[in-house]
């Protein structure tokens, strides 16, 4: 069971920066510009709500990716660059 929660976790959050690429080779994206951080998080909120998560539990592990996925990545062509990196990293995955 905890493989399979962990595998959906992982898609969605694949799906989430696949459409950010798509969005930033369009636009030239350089650090997270306000597109770039809403395109993420309406992606992310789309996959939690679609999973049955409540909204304010979806907002808070979002906002939560969100942060640590800027933190260490502060452009956002680096997080792509390093996509697999980011759906492993444990402390984004910590985020509930």
């Amino acid at each position: 069971m905890i493989h399979k929660v962990n595998t959906y976790i992982n898609t969605n959050m694949v799906r989430s920066i696949i459409l950010l690429l798509i969005v930033c080779t369009l636009s030239a994206c350089s650090g997270w510009d306000s597109e770039s951080k809403e395109l993420f998080h309406k992606s992310c909120m789309n996959d939690a709500k679609a999973s049955g998560m409540d909204e304010a539990v979806a907002k808070s592990r979002c906002d939560c990716r969100l942060e640590k996925i800027m933190k260490k990545y502060p452009d956002v062509d680096d997080a792509l660059m390093n996509i697999e990196k980011v759906i492993q990293d444990p402390e984004v995955q910590e985020c509930k």
